[in-house]
């Protein structure tokens, strides 16, 4: 039983850790959606990858890959920001009656 509970801290650090690299995905891949979105604005018109629909496909999906790697690292900043106000919010206490959301 002892050893149950020794492991028990353990597995919270475990889940933590998980969660955290998790949540650092997620905003990562919303870093990369805001950046494609830029991305498509700037190139709206560009005629790089032909005219059309076979074009506007290609171009999509260079847009996307490129948006990836640029969130990958050091990206824009808005994902490292995001996250740390997220991080900064799970760790204040909630008052009585408060939801949790600050705008």
């Amino acid at each position: 039983m002892e050893i149950t509970r020794a492991a028990e801290p353990l597995a919270l650090k475990r889940t933590a850790r998980n969660d955290n690299q998790e949540l650092k995905g997620k905003i990562r891949e919303f870093e990369a959606i805001l950046i494609e979105k830029m991305l498509g604005s700037l190139a709206a018109g560009s005629s790089l990858f032909g005219s059309g629909m076979r074009g506007d496909f290609y171009q999509s999906l260079f847009l996307q890959e490129l948006a990836k790697k640029i969130a990958e690292r050091p990206g824009l900043g808005v994902g490292e920001n995001i996250y740390r106000s997220l991080r900064q919010q799970e760790a204040r206490p909630l008052a009585p009656g408060e939801d949790g959301f600050r705008l």
